[in-house]
């Protein structure tokens, strides 16, 4: 079986690396890799954030980043506004957020989709399935999805007060969170429609951070933001089941969680 994966985020990645570990033979195509959003997630999974059945799919999801090796933790430690003695707690997970990430095959733009056939400005290149990723930065091939920003702080030489997994809850459903893991060290993540305000609260976040002891100062941080693209009413669009040209996006904060169950159940439906 012959596979177009066009957009190399986490969904992309994803079905590449489950359908190649199948035998299919995949071509993935992404005009700016460097941009996607999931570079700059935090990729943690909170379980209570989903249903019964998603719970399901996030073990699928987790045992695919094992074999990848990306799975970190499935705690983490965790303080709170009202008190700030850190206690571990369960069904935090962390998921390294690169290491998933597959390089293109081919770095070209997509001017268009037919049937099971991709257009680029130089080829046109026919397959048996077709599977769109774009995301926030395919704005001609999205569908019904709106873009909010994202920032995370990422570091390589910062340490965390508890690794590899710090939470602490500024306020109701407001939290910090700090990751540490394969050597880089990330915080955030703060989300807006507005880029303005989502660097604002990035910075408001790292200084917590510092102020509480969750990283040190002095270290050296780089700022990632990246565009997510979100289903409307926060609905995830994920790809027909049986459908050769199918779409599969829209899951911002849930991308890691949900990805590899979702690909690997479009790809056995085929």
């Amino acid at each position: 079986m012959k596979l177009i994966v066009i957009g190399a985020g986490i969904a992309g990645s994803s079905a590449t690396r489950i359908a190649r570990d199948k035998g299919w033979d995949v071509t993935l195509i992404d005009h700016a890799p460097e941009q996607s959003a999931s570079r700059s997630a935090l990729a943690t999974i909170r379980p209570t954030w989903f249903d019964k059945a998603e719970r399901a799919d996030l073990e699928k999801s987790w045992d695919w980043y094992s074999k990848w090796g990306a799975a970190g933790t499935r705690e983490a430690h965790v303080s709170n506004w009202k008190n700030r003695e850190v206690k571990a707690q369960k069904d935090w997970w962390l998921v390294d957020p690169i290491l998933p990430l597959v390089k293109p095959d081919l770095t070209e733009r997509v001017v268009g989709i037919y049937k099971t056939f991709v257009t680029t400005p130089t080829k046109e290149i026919a397959a048996d399935a077709i599977l769109n990723c774009t995301g926030a930065y395919g704005a001609d091939l999205a569908r019904d999805v709106s873009l909010f920003a994202g920032v995370t702080w990422i570091s390589h030489d910062a340490q965390l007060d508890y690794s590899p997994y710090r939470v602490h809850h500024l306020r109701p459903y407001k939290s910090l969170s700090a990751a540490q893991i394969n050597g880089v060290t990330r915080v955030g993540s703060s989300i807006s429609a507005s880029a303005d305000k989502a660097i604002q609260e990035a910075e408001e976040l790292l200084e917590q951070a510092h102020l509480l002891g969750i990283v040190q100062a002095g270290a050296t941080w780089e700022m990632s933001l990246g565009w997510r693209a979100k289903g409307k009413g926060g609905i995830p669009i994920y790809p027909e089941l049986g459908q050769r040209n199918a779409y599969f996006s829209g899951l911002a904060r849930s991308g890691y969680g949900l990805s590899p169950a979702i690909a690997e159940k479009w790809i056995d439906s085929l």
